[in-house]
């Protein structure tokens, strides 16, 4: 009898979710979420202006090689006065999601996205482990997962700086797979399994929210670049204003890209103890937590800095 039951718990052991990890890798990509909305909302403002501008300048080049009796080199015009005031004279529809104040502009919406789907994913995995709001949370992804499937297939990019998704792409039809099956089959033991099945496309899809960091960066301080490049006699006031913005973005964006990969950490945790049941206890989980609290706190404050125009140390 103590051999079967031995054999039982080792059993128990090899089936179950490993509900301690799923719950740190949950808690890492909440702070992703917590640091990053933030940013993403910046990120949209600043890629419908780099779109404006790139737009604006095209169109004004266009009016200006047609006065000249040249063939311009695209179909946009400039109405107004060249290189002042006035305004491009079409409205294309590929434009509007840049153009429009409703949503974000693609390449920002196919971050927020992925985001979003890694968030409800972890969300879904531990409550499957916990037999709680399973059906809410696996709904969750499944629309997630949706949304991040409908931006793939039309290409998103932030303006400039090409966003990556060839990877994404590859993972995003085994996602989908994963969050109807999660949908389907709500049992703890099925969590690991899928875990084990879904192991390579959930590690792309937080290595492609980490490879589009610097793309962010870019957009992020492109008019901050072309104001100081423009401005040779800038007052040093403004320019220390500048630059000290440039450096916020920086170190946030640096946090950004940390986190994320803490959360890389997080799922190859619970892979491996999806393997092998591993030795993490929800004391390490509690630590961790604290951990990302405190990382959460000083992120809260450079982000504070950025919208007063505080210069950071």
């Amino acid at each position: 009898m103590s051999l079967l039951g031995a054999a039982l718990l080792v059993l128990a052991a090899c089936t179950s979710a490993p509900s301690a990890e799923l719950r740190l890798f949950r808690d890492s990509v909440a702070a992703i979420e917590q640091a990053g909305q933030p940013l993403l909302d910046d990120l949209a403002l600043a890629e419908r202006a780099a779109f404006r501008t790139s737009l604006r300048e095209k169109a004004q080049a266009n009016s200006a090689r047609e006065a000249r009796g040249q063939v311009p080199r695209s179909e946009e015009r400039w109405v107004g006065r060249p290189l002042g005031i006035g305004f491009v004279r079409d409205l294309q529809l590929d434009d509007v999601p840049f153009e429009a104040s409703i949503g974000d502009p693609p390449g920002t919406a196919a971050l927020r996205a992925g985001l979003g789907t890694v968030t409800a994913l972890s969300s879904a995995l531990v409550s499957l482990t916990d037999g709680t709001n399973a059906e809410a949370a696996t709904d969750d992804l499944v629309r997630s997962v949706s949304a991040l499937t409908d931006l793939a297939a039309a290409g998103a990019a932030l303006v400039g700086t090409p966003l990556a998704t060839a990877g994404l792409k590859a993972a995003i039809g085994e996602l989908s797979i994963l969050a109807t099956r999660l949908a389907e089959e709500l049992n703890a033991r099925r969590a690991r399994e899928l875990i084990l099945e879904n192991e390579q496309q959930v590690h792309t899809l937080l290595a492609e929210l980490r490879s589009a960091v610097p793309a962010m960066w870019t957009v992020l301080t492109t008019d901050l670049q072309i104001a100081i490049a423009a401005n040779p006699r800038m007052p040093d006031s403004e320019l220390r204003a500048n630059a000290s913005r440039a450096e916020t973005y920086r170190r946030l964006l640096s946090d950004y890209a940390v986190l994320i990969a803490r959360a890389q950490d997080g799922w190859r945790g619970a892979v491996a103890a999806a393997r092998t049941p591993g030795s993490l206890t929800l004391a390490a989980v509690a630590e961790n937590a604290s951990r990302l609290r405190a990382d959460l706190e000083a992120i809260r404050r450079a982000q504070a800095a950025l919208r007063s125009g505080q210069m950071i140390p």
